[in-house]
């Protein structure tokens, strides 16, 4: 196994955690578990295990906002307020750093802010996809193995309270609100990504 019993329970916990945040503004549930699981598992099976976690984390954060999923931001053919280019320029950034890194979803929640309430929807699905995309190249490049599998799924199943805990916060939450805490999710997760590229 990966991760031993007790190490493997403090993760998850924390994944609970991280996906009450993610699950609020869309993404940073991956950044949260990346930075605890390098020292944990190494860099080099630091992104398959996001990915296959990231399967369950957005599918159940996906059920929890299913109703206000916008089909056609999904297929990328709705002009919002970048235009119709930029949606389309800024998920293909997204999906190429995404296979290189984690944590990258400040890119696509920052491209589908325009889209309103459907953004936490829309992105936990396009992000299922993505993340089915990636765990299965991981496998076929001999990145992930069944313990790493393991571990992600187990870590994924862990968030689904967390997914639960954030739908039920934001139907509470007054929308302007919901707004500032995006917003400043963005803002956190763009400085980190710089900083981690500065260093």
């Amino acid at each position: 196994m990966l991760l031993d019993a007790p190490t493997l329970a403090a993760v998850a916990l924390l994944g609970l955690g991280a996906a009450v945040i993610g699950g609020i503004g869309g993404f940073g549930t991956g950044v949260i578990l990346t930075a605890t699981l390098v020292p944990l598992i190494g860099a080099r099976a630091v992104v398959p295990v996001p990915a296959v976690a990231g399967v369950i984390i957005n599918a159940g954060r996906f059920w929890f906002y299913r109703s206000r999923l916008d089909r056609r931001t999904l297929g990328i053919e709705r002009p919002t307020t970048l235009g119709t280019t930029g949606p389309a320029i800024g998920c293909g950034a997204f999906g190429l750093a995404s296979g290189v890194a984690t944590g990258t979803g400040v890119i696509l929640v920052s491209v589908l802010l325009g889209t309103g309430p459907a953004v936490l929807a829309t992105d936990a699905l396009a992000t299922v996809l993505l993340d089915v995309c990636k765990a299965a190249l991981f496998q076929r490049f001999d990145l992930l193995d069944s313990a790493t599998f393991a571990t992600g799924v187990a870590i994924g199943i862990a968030t689904i309270p967390g997914s639960a805990i954030a739908a039920w916060l934001v139907e509470r939450m007054h929308a302007r609100l919901h707004v500032l805490f995006m917003e400043a999710l963005i803002v956190i997760g763009g400085l980190s990504m710089l900083w981690h590229w500065w260093s």
